[in-house]
Order: structure tokens, then C-alpha cells, then sequence
């Protein structure tokens, strides 16, 4: 037996029955089929499971909303025409009541919608209109100003009320989450007008959100073509731009967009952001600022400007701004994480790390906050539970490259210097410019005495990173191991460079001046560590040998005891007995020369 089909789904709340009755038995006059719950429900029927297996059967559904609103049973129905409907390429048709005059707030996917307005139970007008919008074809007194065709009504014709009608059926399938359809919508509509730029403009945000940046573009492009102040389409413009790494045409968006409209806080959120990621971290928080100004609940603008603080090197002012924005959004966990990073910078890893787990109680399966986590852990010396939250953060994101690296790291801390190697390649495969990671192989190899193997780890770290002082200064280290001083001296010097308060890089290169007997040299170099760090124990201590080679006593001395006394105050129990041990040699090579 072939099920029956329906022209048309009453949708409507109880307390509106008898309107509907009316409305039902008029349709039924006109030849239209109508599905209406107490014609087609029969009792002890569940209400929702009929109305499930009616929806494949009708063509259309006019949802009828009175003053009353909408009850249970007709929510349920919206909900469910609406999604199969659209989906179905089927129409939807909102009816209002007398007492009603607009689709309420709450139905957003319905004021989409060219909704008819009834004035009262006889208002054939609107009964007109209803009928077009389930049968597709006009009435005959719609007609009355027309020439008559042979039959009674005349089917609707591509217009610009159709392409509003696709317009709005691409909306409300985007609102859906389905943006292919939406997609096709919207080709329909601007084939019917092409001069449609909100059609051009949605088609654009439908491709950005399945990732076509480009397709996006060009809409945007046709959008702004056709109506030049149009803001939201310079403002999303830019963002695909942006997000094509184009972070110049996107700021040249973002300005036109703020231009067309001078209060749009997205628009200065996006372009300080923008400034910021080319280095204009002032130029960015002028922007955060103003966004801020006009919506100052903007929890994006705050962490955005707490960012750039904290490029400037203002932990402390980016701290204030994270916590603005996690007061606004408390499940921010973004900004727990890089407020954990901020109070990390200032030594405060213990806070670091609540911040963390807080970011891990929001989202569990938060790779970041767990490396990062592992990250405070290992500045507080728990190598360990370092290593054990960079395992999660790997489990979770198995290509994380900065968790293998930092793995690597904890481990060649605890002595793997072997396992450390093993991160750092898996590191590498994932990110193969990763000048970090080929630096701190490097580090490991010369560990285990295989310093030719890390001068080319650090070749490959200055390869990619040509700025990379440390890199520099571990294979001067490692050149000095395998005795070219003269070539460990050229990398000190680069670091030095690049680098120029690196109180390190003048340390080694005064070592390396000092085996070659240039002791003058060695003790310049030294004071320069010295300025640059005061409590620089090695510095003095080897200054003192310097010194003392080149017969300055009182001054060799002085420099042993401040060693001496550097070494004791940091617990380094081994070098001060040295650096005492240098002192007393030095006054027993004195006796020797004196009574030789």
C-alpha cells in the first residue's frame, strides 16, 4: 500500500486549534492535502514518533505561531521540519497569528524566513499567500493586472524574491553546520541577482569555515565590488588573508573595515593582533585599547593585550590583563595557560603550575597546558614529573615536537643522554627546521664525547636560525674540545655579537684566550662576564690564575677569595675548596720561587 502524501505540515501550538481548524478546512478547499495532528494521530499514539514518520511524507511545513507562543509538542516540530526540511530542499513557511506581528527572538532560523501575516480568519490575502508558498504557483488574483495563461495560476518564475528565498535557505542551512549546502544556496542566489554582495559575503564565511581561505577571498572580493562600505566583508577579508600568512593585506583590511565602521571592536581586536605578530607589540595594544573601549567585556582583546605585555617584557601588566580576561570568561584556558607562562617568567612556578591545572580542569586533553606543566615541574627540578607530563602531552598530540624536544631535555638532565638524543630525532622528523632541537642534540653528543657529531647538529641549528647565540658558543665549546681554539674563539665572538651581554660566550672565549697563553686577553674577557653577571664565581676564580700569571698577586688574591666566597654562598662546596685550594697553591708557588 503506497503511504499518502501531504502538501503541507500544520505546525502549531494547542491554544491555537481553532485559528487552524479554519485555516486547515480552507487549504482542504483549495485541494491542498494538509497533515494536522488530530486528523492524523490516532489516540494512544506517541505524538513525537508520528510526527517523526510524517516528515518524509510531507512537502512543505507552515510553522503557525500565535500570541500564545509555542508549546512543547511544537517546538519539537520546528526543530525537527526545520533540520529535514531545509536539508531536503523543502520549504518552510512561517505563519503568524493575529496578535503576532514578527518571528519571536527566539526562533532566529525563522525571521530568516519571508513570513505571512493573517489579520483574522477570513483574511484572504494572506490565505492566498500561503497557498503560493506550499504549491509554488501564483494564485489568479495575484494575476488580476496580468495576462491570463490557459490555466488558472501561473507558475512562480526566477525573481529577486527567489534569490532571497535561497538566500535565506543557505543561511539557515549554514546555521545548521551545513555549509556545502549552504554553498550551493548561495550559487543559486547570486545566479538568479548576481549583484548580491550579503549572498557573495555568506558564500565567503561558508568556504572560510571548510578551510578554503582563497575561495573565501574571492567572494569577499565580489561582496566589497558590489557594496564598497561594506565592513564585515573588508573585516573577514582580512582574517582569511591573515590566516594565508598575508598579515600586511590583512591589516590594509582591517584599517577599511574600521574606517567604514569606527566602532568595531572585532575589526581593532583582529589588527592589533596582527601588529603584534609583526612585531609592533605598542602599535597592537593602541588597538587591544580601543577594542577594549568599546566592548569592554572583550575577553579576547584583553588576552591579546596581554600577549603583546608580555612580548615587551610587562609580565607583570600581562598577568593583570589575563586575569581580566579569565574574570569575563572563566573557562578561558587559554589565558590559564598563558598567565601560567607569565608568572613562570617571573620564577614562579609553584603559581605556574595551579594555572596549569586549571586550563587541564577546562579541557583535558589540553597538550599545551600538560607540556607546559612539565615545563614548570622541570624549572622546579622535578625531572621526573617533568617527563611524565610531556608523556601525556605526546599521548595526546603523538606529533608535538617542543614536548619530544623538552622530553629530551628532562632526560639528558637525568643523565639519558642517549634517550635525550632519541627525542630530539623524533623532534626533528616532525619539524625538520627545528634549530632547538638540533642544538640540544648537539649538547647531548658532545656530552658523550662525540663533539664531530655535534659541530654538525650546531651547523644545522645556525642554518636555520642564523641569530642563534647559543648554538655559537656550544660548538665553540666543542671545537675547543677537539683543540681548535682558534675556531672556538670565531663562535664566541659571533655569540658575543649577536649577543652582546652574554656574560657566558665572554667566559669561554677568556678560557680559550687563556690556553693560549694570552692572558691579558683572558682577564678582558673575564671582567666583561663579570659586568655583565656579578656574581659570576668561575669568572673570578679563573681571572685570579690570569692575574697571577702575569705576577699580580694582591689582585689574584682578591679574585680567589671573591670566588671562594661566591662558591660558598651558592652551595658549591666543591669549587670554593678550590678556589681556596688556588689561593694556597698560589702562596706556596710564592715560597717555592722565594727559596729556590
Amino acid at each position: 500500500m503506497t503511504e499518502q502524501l501531504f502538501d503541507v505540515f500544520l505546525a502549531h501550538h494547542s491554544a491555537d486549534k481553532p485559528f487552524v481548524r479554519e485555516i486547515n478546512t480552507k487549504l482542504k478547499q483549495h485541494g491542498i492535502k494538509t497533515w494536522i495532528d488530530e486528523e492524523q494521530i490516532a489516540p494512544g499514539q506517541s505524538f513525537q514518533q508520528e510526527i517523526q514518520q510524517a516528515i518524509p511524507r510531507v512537502k512543505t511545513a507552515a510553522i503557525i505561531l500565535g500570541k500564545d507562543g509555542i508549546g512543547l509538542w511544537q517546538h519539537w516540530e520546528i526543530q525537527a521540519f526545520f533540520r529535514q526540511l531545509v536539508n531536503a530542499n523543502k520549504t518552510v513557511i512561517p505563519v503568524l497569528l493575529p496578535g503576532l506581528d514578527e518571528v519571536p527572538e527566539d526562533l532566529l532560523f525563522l525571521q530568516l524566513l519571508r513570513w505571512i501575516n493573517f489579520k483574522n480568519v477570513e483574511d484572504s490575502d494572506s490565505l492566498d499567500l500561503l497557498i503560493w508558498g506550499i504549491t509554488g504557483e501564483r494564485p489568479q488574483q495575484e494575476l488580476k493586472d496580468k495576462p491570463l495563461s490557459t490555466t488558472s495560476t501561473e507558475t512562480i518564475q526566477p525573481s529577486s524574491f527567489d534569490a532571497d528565498t535561497y538566500f535565506n535557505q543557505g543561511l539557515a542551512k549554514q546555521n545548521l553546520g551545513d555549509n556545502q549546502g549552504a554553498i550551493a544556496d548561495y550559487n543559486q542566489a547570486i545566479k538568479i541577482k548576481p549583484d548580491f554582495p550579503e549572498a557573495y559575503f555568506n558564500q565567503g564565511l561558508a568556504k572560510y569555515n571548510l578551510g578554503d581561505n582563497q575561495g573565501a577571498i574571492a567572494d569577499y572580493d565580489q561582496a566589497i565590488q558590489f557594496q564598497s562600505d561594506f565592513a564585515d566583508a573588508y573585516y573577514n577579508r582580512g582574517v582569511a588573508k591573515y590566516n594565508l600568512g598575508d598579515k600586511q593585506g590583512a591589516l590594509t583590511d582591517f584599517n577599511q573595515a574600521i574606517q567604514f565602521k569606527p566602532d568595531f571592536a572585532h575589526a581593532y581586536n583582529n589588527r592589533g593582533f596582527a601588529k603584534s605578530n609583526l612585531g609592533d607589540n605598542q602599535g597592537a595594544i593602541a588597538d587591544f585599547n580601543q577594542a577594549i573601549q568599546i566592548k569592554p567585556d572583550h575577553a579576547n582583546a584583553y588576552y591579546f593585550r596581554g600577549n603583546a605585555k608580555e612580548n615587551l617584557g610587562d609580565n607583570q601588566g600581562a598577568i593583570t590583563d589575563y586575569n581580566q580576561a579569565i574574570k569575563i570568561k572563566p573557562d578561558y584556558a587559554d589565558a590559564y595557560i598563558v598567565r601560567g607562562i607569565a608568572k613562570s617568567d617571573l620564577g614562579d612556578n609553584q603559581d605556574a603550575i595551579a594555572d596549569y591545572n586549571q586550563a587541564i580542569q577546562i579541557k583535558p586533553d589540553y597538550a599545551n597546558a600538560y607540556c607546559n606543566r612539565g615545563n614548570a615541574k622541570y624549572n622546579l627540578g622535578d625531572k621526573q614529573g617533568a617527563i611524565t607530563d610531556y608523556n601525556q602531552a605526546i599521548q595526546i598530540k603523538p606529533d608535538y615536537a617542543n614536548a619530544y624536544c623538552n622530553r629530551g631535555n628532562a632526560k639528558s638532565n637525568l643523565g639519558d643522554k642517549q634517550g635525550a638524543i632519541t627525542d630530539y630525532n623524533q623532534a626533528i622528523q616532525i619539524k625538520p627546521d627545528y634549530a632547538n632541537a638540533y642544538c640540544n642534540r648537539g649538547n647531548a653528543k658532545s656530552n658523550l664525547g662525540d663533539n664531530q657529531g655535534a659541530i654538525a647538529d650546531y651547523n644545522q641549528a645556525i642554518q636555520f636560525q642564523p641569530d642563534y647565540a647559543d648554538a655559537y658558543i656550544n660548538r665553540g665549546n666543542a671545537k675547543e674540545n677537539l683543540g681548535d681554539k682558534q675556531g672556538a674563539i670565531t663562535d664566541y665572538d659571533q655569540a658575543i655579537q649577536i649577543k652582546p651581554d652574554y656574560a657566558d660566550a665572554y667566559y669561554n672565549r677568556g678560557v680559550a684566550k687563556y690556553n693560549l697563553g694570552e692572558n691579558q686577553g683572558a682577564i678582558a674577557d673575564y671582567n666583561q662576564a663579570i659586568q655583565f653577571q656579578p656574581n659570576y664565581a668561575n669568572a673570578y676564580n679563573n681571572r685570579g690564575r690570569a692575574k697571577e700569571n702575569l705576577g699580580d698577586k694582591q689582585g689574584a688574591i682578591a679574585d680567589y677569595d671573591q670566588a671562594a666566597q661566591l662558591f660558598s654562598q651558592q652551595g658549591n662546596i666543591e669549587w670554593y675548596l678550590k678556589a681556596l685550594n688556588n689561593k694556597k697553591g698560589f702562596w706556596g708557588r710564592i715560597l717555592g720561587k722565594l727559596f729556590s
